[in-house]
C-alpha cells in the first residue's frame, strides 16, 4: 500500500492518499479499476481529479510503474 501511495504523491494525486489508506487500497485493488464506478468504490468521489485518476491507472496498466517513481518519492 506504501507504494500505492507514494505513486499517487508521484502524480500530484496526494489528495487521495487518506481514501485510500482508510479503504486499504494497495496495487493490486488499483489495477482492477477499470471504470469510474470502479474509482467511485475506492471511496473516492467522482470529479475531474477522479476522471484523471482513472486515466492514470489505465496508462499505468499498459505501461507499468517506472522503478524510478518509487524509489524516489517518498510519502510522509
Amino acid at each position: 500500500m506504501n507504494d500505492v501511495l507514494r505513486l499517487l504523491e508521484s502524480l500530484n494525486l496526494s489528495n487521495f492518499c487518506e481514501a485510500f489508506e482508510n479503504n486499504c487500497i494497495d496495487g493490486r485493488t488499483l489495477m482492477h479499476c477499470e471504470s469510474l464506478e470502479d474509482v467511485k468504490e475506492l471511496g473516492i468521489a467522482i470529479t475531474a481529479q477522479a476522471r484523471l485518476l482513472l486515466n492514470e491507472i489505465t496508462q499505468l496498466k499498459s505501461t507499468g510503474v517506472p522503478l524510478k517513481v518509487l524509489s524516489e518519492v517518498t510519502y510522509s
